[in-house]
């Protein structure tokens, strides 16, 4: 139910503007979930999150998140940054240094303006994990402290979108890994549109429901994350360690081997761990880890799934990178294989061709809920 709210509440963003001698343009919609905002820097990414929150105006265009227009030039419609409801997530966290941890989120709680925020004080200290944090001052926090503080500040007031400006920036190791994983337990618990601004091709895998990429202040692709992530005509399906993003239901749990079985449409596949409690599992699937054959064979590879080659091109190595659709027909989920031209040559091997694609268990050990 919170996933199909989301979908109701997607960024629907059309908008031009000239700033410092740049034109900037951009064009796209974005369904259910966090929306990735994917480019180099100076590309334009904090001009656009600016313009969506309110921060500076477009010269034309129009801006409306969850069916509300906030923006169109053309009907006379600005609505002021106060009564935007965003939630925007600096960089910097901002958190007010006189304030304890509490202090700053009941500030936050204050801006609702008596609207019931999407979880409440307590449930969102223990989700964010803050509570031996409460009585601490900013200057005692870490990176990735501040950064959960300032999510929670920025939820409790009850916002009708989030907007997270590189939240991940600074942050490494164990203290970027929690962080990751606390943005991705808020885009499934709460029914918010989420925008997050990253340079990082890592964390907008792990992250993304929808893709926009950027780049010179415009919009070079946007789409659901799997159909971005498996163009070839786009530089994220034909780099080297290029991936994509499966969403997986759990059916059944084998105790003895510690596997779930998760379909995909009407393929299942077998991932090591016990996943069934979860009504979706996140999957991160490697072109390295997927190996093409034309029959039917017998290896250690536990899942081994019928797929048709829908696209193909060569890499500058020796290498294929083929785009695969799961199933028999043509319009299934896309998977990608890495192959060597060699092997595809020998396979005699063309688009159209229905294949069997091998993975490995232990290729899907890296996933996340999705």
């Amino acid at each position: 139910m919170a996933r199909e709210a989301a979908y109701r509440m997607s960024f629907d963003v059309a908008i031009g503007r000239v700033l410092g001698g740049m034109r900037f343009a951009f064009d796209f919609r974005a369904g259910a979930g966090l929306t990735a905002v994917l480019g180099p820097s100076g590309a334009g990414k904090t001009t656009l999150m600016d313009m969506i929150a309110g921060i500076g105006q477009p010269d034309s265009g129009r801006i409306a998140v969850g069916g509300r227009t906030l923006y169109d030039r053309a009907g006379g419609i600005a609505v002021p940054i106060e009564e935007r409801r965003c939630g925007y997530i600096f960089q910097d966290g901002r958190l007010f240094p006189h304030l304890n941890v509490r202090d700053n989120l009941d500030y936050g709680a204050r801006l609702a303006g008596g609207r019931i925020p999407p979880i409440g004080f307590d449930a969102l200290v223990d989700l964010l994990g803050l509570r031996a944090l409460l009585d601490r001052k900013p200057r005692t926090l870490s990176g990735g402290e501040a950064r959960r503080v300032a999510i929670g500040r920025a939820l409790l007031g009850c916002p009708a979108f989030l907007l997270m400006d590189e939240p991940l920036t600074g942050l490494d190791g164990e203290m970027k890994l929690d962080v990751i994983a606390m943005i991705a337990e808020l885009r499934d618990r709460l029914p918010l549109p989420i925008l997050l601004v990253s340079h990082d091709r890592d964390e907008v895998e792990r992250l993304a429901d929808n893709i926009v990429l950027v780049d010179e202040g415009a919009v070079i692709a946007a789409g659901e994350a799997n159909a971005i992530l498996s163009d070839l005509s786009l530089p994220l399906a034909r780099a080297g360690d290029a991936l994509v993003i499966l969403k997986a239901a759990p059916v059944g749990y084998d105790a003895d081997y510690d596997i779930t079985t998760c379909r995909i449409g009407e393929t299942f596949l077998q991932v090591p761990g016990r996943w069934d409690a979860d009504p979706l599992v996140r999957l991160r699937i490697r072109a390295a880890d997927v190996t093409l054959s034309k029959t039917e064979t017998v290896d250690s590879a536990l899942n081994h799934i019928s797929a048709r080659i829908v696209a193909a091109e060569h890499t500058r190595t020796a290498q294929m990178r083929v785009v695969l659709s799961l199933g028999d027909g043509e319009d299934g989920p896309r998977l990608l294989s890495s192959i060597t031209r060699k092997s595809w040559d020998r396979l005699e091997l063309a688009v159209g061709d229905g294949v069997e694609a091998a993975i490995k268990a232990a290729a899907l050990a890296e996933r996340r809920r999705g």
